[in-house]
């Protein structure tokens, strides 16, 4: 078990690095170009029309499904300002840290903790996503446990100066407990917290939470808490 989440966390850590060289250092903004920069039009059939910018006129524009000014043609463009995050559509997020459990049979255990996230905001300052919690350590005498969760959750920003944005987040699901010398056990989970991101571009951010949930999946038959701090990127 162990080894299938070590490296099912590695190829979820790759993937997540390909969606942000590929989708958050994209550029959203305004551009400067010149009036004589060639124009790409293409309408519903796919015929493609290039003219200079400053030809344009509404007849093209009803007609065109799409229009593209390509950057290593003609004078080029001038980046001048990305626009602010912006959430609003799918999100996948990743982060790491730690998890620390709490129970009849398992006090003061600590361990390494991830969060897979994927879903949709249909507004830029909410959201819900799935998401899939991998955790797990030692605790006694090098005694290991298990802490894996899946559900949904709620995600609110509702508070944001320039680059920084602090919200919380609810969520529900089940979780499976273990330790060393017991049967799994899966029980539903409810949780929520706090969460920061800093913006880097309007597509991608750093991401710092803090979470605590509780499962009825305790050893002794009751609820158990689990405490996981941890941090890594949100991708827009």
């Amino acid at each position: 078990m162990a080894a299938a989440v070590v490296i099912l966390v590695a190829v979820i850590v790759l993937s997540a690095v390909g969606f942000a060289v590929t989708e958050g250092v994209r550029y959203d903004g305004a551009v400067q170009v010149h009036a004589e920069q060639p124009l790409h039009l293409k309408d519903a059939y796919g015929n493609e029309q290039v003219i200079p910018l400053s030809d344009l006129v509404p007849s093209h524009a009803n007609q065109a499904v799409s229009a593209e000014i390509m950057d290593d043609e003609g004078w080029g463009m001038r980046m001048v300002e990305r626009r602010a995050l912006d959430r609003k559509g799918f999100a996948f997020k990743l982060d790491m840290g730690s998890v620390q459990a709490f129970c009849a049979r398992c006090y003061s255990a600590a361990g390494f903790a991830a969060n897979l996230q994927f879903g949709y905001f249909p507004h830029h300052r909410a959201g819900v996503l799935a998401t899939a919690s991998l955790g797990g350590g030692t605790y006694g005498l090098s005694k290991s446990f298990e802490r894996h969760s899946l559900g949904l959750e709620a995600q609110w920003f509702p508070l944001g100066l320039w680059r920084i944005h602090l919200g919380g987040f609810g969520h529900a699901g089940w979780q499976i407990g273990r330790e060393e010398d017991s049967l799994s056990r899966t029980g539903i989970a409810l949780g929520g917290g706090a969460i920061l991101e800093i913006a880097l571009t309007t597509r991608l951010a750093l991401m710092a939470r803090a979470d605590w949930t509780t499962a009825h999946n305790a050893p002794d038959g009751g609820w158990g808490n689990t405490q996981l701090f941890t941090g890594g990127l949100a991708i827009y």
